[in-house]
């Protein structure tokens, strides 16, 4: 049976016996994801021997439980094989004047797991000639707990993120962030979020329309198609991987890919099913983690039968999951942020130009 990837906010979940089942149905949906012209239902079926362990002493030894069997059960509609809903979104115009400042947002997983993500785009977006200012007192999005449904407390924290970076002067700044998924929160659930507050809605109105995506912003907003850089090795190659908020939620897909190629020296090649979800998904992974390491297993084969050495993606909680999946098998595939190689190139195009790195 083909497997249908999908993205849904609005679910509700059963349980009984061994069956795991989630339901939704189109009319819950928000109207730019109503593809689905019905409801349909998804069945993960699992033996009642899970992950279990013989522990003799101070070692386990551990006997991995069969992959999990998903079973898509559809009515009144046929959907092709890897048919995938997106979010369709006109082309955003290119900054004029052409802006020499901007704020950053840098992200939760970024300022906590992956610093040098953020050294990145500041090294990156310097390149081009943009001064990024850091709001050192900005936090989350809200996108954990509205997508955990705690809909309250994420509005809590979506206020104070409007608080810091709202900005209702004639001049205001791009806001760039290297996250398709928190991007998205803002521009997409933020006008859910307060859909019955029209004050605050007017100021998701002007966060939102400032608020770009990393790569998004290089190449339609600031208009630049390369970075002008190369790699250290003469052989270097990658594949990319097309994290579902950015494709399905912004419509950011040409972006990361047009920079990718305009390195010189680096190979990218074709991913089988890159497109397809890395099984991530921020909670998704600790709720339904049998589902999430299935679609995990199935990412990292693409990735391995490419032969890559590096392995790039635009969202830090894609690259960690991905990543981790990739160190347990004792791969030495290099799994970076678009940004970070990007950044590499560019100190690498400095070196051997004779310029300082």
């Amino acid at each position: 049976m083909p497997t249908v990837n999908f993205h849904c906010k609005a679910i509700t979940t059963a349980t009984t016996g061994d069956t795991q089942s989630i339901e939704l149905m189109a009319s819950e949906l928000p109207e730019r994801h109503r593809e689905f012209p019905t409801g349909y239902r998804i069945s993960l079926r699992r033996t009642r021997h899970r992950h279990g362990s013989d522990v003799r002493g101070d070692s386990c030894t551990e006997r991995p439980s069969p992959a999990p069997t998903v079973r898509i059960r559809s009515t009144n509609f046929n959907l092709p094989p890897h048919h995938i809903p997106m979010t369709h979104q006109p082309d955003r115009n290119t900054i004029s004047p052409r802006p020499s400042k901007a704020s950053f947002f840098v992200t939760c997983l970024v300022d906590q797991f992956r610093p040098q993500v953020g050294d990145a785009v500041v090294e990156v977006l310097g390149k081009l000639g943009v001064e990024l200012n850091v709001p050192a007192d900005q936090t989350c999005c809200g996108q954990p707990a509205f997508n955990s449904g705690y809909r309250a407390e994420a509005g809590e924290v979506a206020s104070r993120f409007l608080d810091i970076f709202d900005d209702s002067s004639d001049n205001p700044t791009p806001i760039v962030a290297p996250s398709g998924s928190c991007a998205a929160m803002v521009r997409n659930y933020y006008p859910i979020l307060f859909r019955d507050d029209p004050a605050q809605l007017e100021r998701v109105k002007r966060v939102a329309d400032r608020l770009w995506e990393f790569s998004e912003f290089i190449v339609d907003g600031l208009g630049e198609t390369s970075i002008a850089g190369d790699t250290q090795d003469a052989n270097t190659t990658a594949t990319y991987h097309r994290c579902c908020h950015a494709l399905r939620e912004l419509g950011v897909d040409r972006q990361p890919t047009t920079l990718l190629n305009s390195v010189d020296g680096l190979e990218v090649r074709p991913m089988e099913r890159s497109e397809v979800c890395c099984g991530f998904g921020g909670a998704f992974s600790v709720k339904m983690p049998d589902i999430s390491t299935a679609m995990l297993n199935e990412k990292l084969d693409n990735v391995q039968k490419t032969g890559a050495s590096r392995l790039i993606a635009g969202d830090t909680g894609c690259i960690m999951h991905m990543e981790g999946g990739l160190r347990r098998r004792g791969s030495s595939v290099q799994v970076l942020h678009i940004a970070e190689l990007l950044a590499d190139s560019v100190k690498h195009s400095h070196t051997t130009s004779g310029e300082p790195a």
